[in-house]
């Protein structure tokens, strides 16, 4: 009988801190115990991914035949966005990339992103895949340096020879060796001088700066990262720029007027239209306050109007910005993109021809 009394005690006690369990966590708007990110949900998952791995569990994703985030943000942006929730649910996967006929490496850089920010948590993932059939998106998967940051067993992946690419560099701070090798590599690309490539110094600065100073808003537990890839074009006589930056995104962290946020969240603005405006600088937008800073876009803006740089694109959250802006054979006007991108992605173009004529 005691042992009873004691059961029925016992039951009515924890029925009694499970409702005051509920009570606080409708009270204080707490979803889950274990949210994303905390230890016991990252212990969790990881615990949950080994069991898949063991019995053979995979989640085969297959690429789009447009793998571009320039070309084709949209589906780009979901194929990742599924690589995502499957990483998110523990399931290894197997990124199938056979079919593509169109690569660039601004999304290969995402890529790489997206897997860095899921192991600074401390979650785990399992990725395999295949690389293209089309031998040109082959080789320059291979010479971007993609395979060094992922498991391959591709011996061909060093290739220190080739000289029309800078590989993949990434960095958390202005670093200004890095900013003067990609001077250096147009000068001998380009046949300019020294003087012509102080602009692309410049900007290469800004981006720099502006991924660690406006990169995450009230969070210091992430790392913040920047990722840039150079490549020159022979037929074109010109060279091709892809920076990205790992925070928040333009219209995430610029400064925002009174109704602004509102008129958002009703679909009366978009994240395309905080990308122009702070491209023209007409209203302070940065979100220090300080009218010194927030200058960068306006001078790169400037720099594109002068056609010292040409072809530039600008992918931040939803938003997505260009002069010439085409996708999937259409116009898009200043629509957003159906699916976001973490960050910010800078896409430009330098030709030898600019130079010639100015001469």
């Amino acid at each position: 009988m005691k042992k009873l009394r004691n059961k029925s005690w016992k039951d009515r006690h924890a029925r009694k801190k499970g409702l005051i369990e509920v009570y606080r966590r409708s009270r204080y708007g707490i979803v889950q115990t274990s949210p994303v990110g905390s230890r016991k949900y990252t212990v969790t998952a990881n615990r949950k991914l080994a069991k898949n791995v063991y019995r053979g569990r995979v989640k085969e994703i297959i690429a789009p035949s447009n793998f571009s985030l320039y070309q084709n943000p949209n589906e780009t942006l979901k194929y990742i966005e599924d690589i995502k929730i499957a990483v998110k649910n523990s399931m290894p996967v197997r990124i199938d990339m056979e079919q593509i006929e169109v690569l660039s490496i601004d999304t290969i850089m995402y890529f790489l992103a997206i897997l860095k920010k899921l192991k600074v948590t401390g979650l785990n993932y399992s990725c395999s895949g295949s690389l293209p059939k089309n031998e040109e998106c082959k080789h320059l998967l291979r010479a971007s340096g993609f395979l060094n940051y992922v498991k391959s067993k591709d011996r061909r992946a060093d290739l220190t020879h080739e000289s029309n690419i800078v590989r993949i560099i990434s960095g958390q701070n202005s670093d200004g060796e890095t900013a003067s090798k990609i001077c250096s590599f147009v000068i001998s690309k380009l046949n300019l001088t020294r003087l012509e490539t102080f602009d692309l110094y410049i900007i290469i600065m800004e981006l720099m700066s502006n991924t660690r100073l406006h990169a995450y808003i009230n969070s210091s537990k992430f790392i913040t990262d920047w990722y840039v890839f150079v490549y020159y074009l022979p037929e074109k006589k010109s060279v091709r720029f892809i920076f990205m930056d790992t925070g928040s995104g333009i219209p995430s962290t610029i400064r925002k007027r009174l109704l602004e946020p509102t008129k958002t969240l009703i679909g009366l603005n978009t994240h395309t239209n905080y990308i122009k405006s702070a491209m023209k600088g007409t209203y302070l937008r940065s979100r220090t306050g300080e009218s010194y800073r927030g200058t960068g876009l306006p001078t790169i803006n400037s720099l594109s109007q002068e056609s010292y740089i040409k072809d530039l694109t600008i992918i931040s959250n939803r938003g997505y910005y260009t002069e010439t802006r085409r996708g999937d054979g259409d116009k898009w006007g200043d629509d957003d993109l159906n699916f976001g991108l973490d960050g910010t992605l800078f896409y430009w173009e330098m030709c030898k021809g600019e130079y010639n004529e100015s001469d």
